[in-house]
């Protein structure tokens, strides 16, 4: 595969493996937020978004609320140039975008 975007992704999975991107250091990448173990790829540039714990990005996690909290690393970091006009509920996405599937304003 030589065409592969992988952008403007929220990814977890505490305590495994949330990611492996091993080969795809080649493809774009850009403005990922990964949580749990990942491969084949270092975090750097806009790739991939570091945002530490998940109780730190969503409001309750635990809980399975995962709407961004007002001051996430998620907010307003998505490249533009990758983000739909809409998110998966169908709500336009004004700039500048949210990390993840949905728009939270």
């Amino acid at each position: 595969m030589t065409d592969m975007v992988f952008a403007n992704n929220a990814v977890y999975c505490p305590g495994s493996t949330a990611l492996d991107a091993s080969g795809a250091e080649a493809h774009r990448l850009s403005a990922n937020f990964v949580s749990g173990r990942w491969a084949g790829v270092s975090l750097g540039g806009n790739r991939f978004v570091e945002g530490g714990a998940l109780a730190e990005a969503f409001v309750a996690p635990a809980g399975h609320d995962y709407r961004r909290k007002p001051d996430s690393v998620l907010v307003g970091r998505a490249d533009p140039s990758l983000v739909p006009p809409r998110d998966f509920t169908g709500t336009v996405r004004p700039p500048p975008c949210d990390v993840g599937a949905d728009e939270e304003r």
